[in-house]
């Protein structure tokens, strides 16, 4: 089996840090014996950087990246993919949304479907509510159409992909605007794309609030990625896309 680095970008997630972490390395560690669990630390300002460095004291596995200021979502995840050295990339929130175990299911559909990325849709969401799905709804019929991105949950973050898919595009996004990125610039490489769905439960620490000002944010991000797509070529002559439950 290849190699496998679990990466979680977070900020001021102490309260379920640690079960993550150790939820994480039991996963990792029944795929391969060579795997790294990367966190990516946004200057929190709570306790994690404590728990997190107790557990990497405990675990040569564990590793953890500290930012002095905050540099929000996209950024960080970038710093990781960057300190990532294995060779199958999985990365996703920690706040415990979906059951990690989840990451051995889409570790044998990238090898069942010979995929380079899996992306994962959530499969109930009644309990963000009724204006977050519909926000979500809007953004992703937007997003695919704009793009011609057949995608059923763009900015879920749970994805695995392979180290060389970021050989061969440049991601910029500072915010959470980073997973529609990625699958765009992705797809239009030509980059076999497999999708499966997961259970989904209570997020638990930190959720992101939907602001007019994230609202402009992701308005220049698309029209920023509108542009720089443009200019791209594919590596390959078509993308192929499957789903699976």
């Amino acid at each position: 089996m290849e190699s496998i680095s679990v990466i979680f970008p977070a900020y001021n997630q102490a309260t379920c840090i640690e079960q993550v972490v150790m939820n994480a390395i039991d996963v990792a560690s029944e795929i391969t014996d060579d795997y790294e669990i990367i966190i990516v630390n946004d200057a929190s300002t709570d306790n994690m950087q404590e728990i997190v460095t107790m557990l990497s004291r405990n675990n040569s596995h564990v590793r953890m990246l500290l930012h002095d200021k905050r540099v929000g979502h996209g950024q960080s995840l970038r710093e990781g993919f960057e300190m990532a050295q294995k060779d199958i990339l999985v990365y996703a929130d920690p706040d415990l949304y979906f059951n990690l175990d989840d990451i051995k299911k889409a570790v044998r559909a990238m090898k069942f479907a010979g995929a380079d990325i899996i992306s994962a849709y959530r499969l109930n969401r009644t309990r963000e509510g009724f204006f977050r799905q519909f926000i979500f709804f809007v953004y992703n019929f937007m997003v695919r159409f704009l793009f011609q991105l057949p995608i059923r949950d763009i900015n879920f973050s749970f994805k695995l992909l392979k180290k060389q898919v970021l050989n061969a595009i440049t991601l910029n996004a500072k915010g959470a605007f980073i997973d529609t990125e990625f699958l765009v610039k992705s797809h239009k490489k030509g980059f076999s794309i497999h999708q499966i769905g997961v259970d989904c439960f209570y997020r638990q620490g930190v959720l992101t609030m939907i602001t007019p000002q994230l609202f402009w944010d992701t308005v220049r991000e698309i029209f920023r990625l509108i542009k720089e797509t443009r200019r791209m070529k594919s590596l390959k002559d078509e993308t192929t896309y499957c789903q699976c439950r």
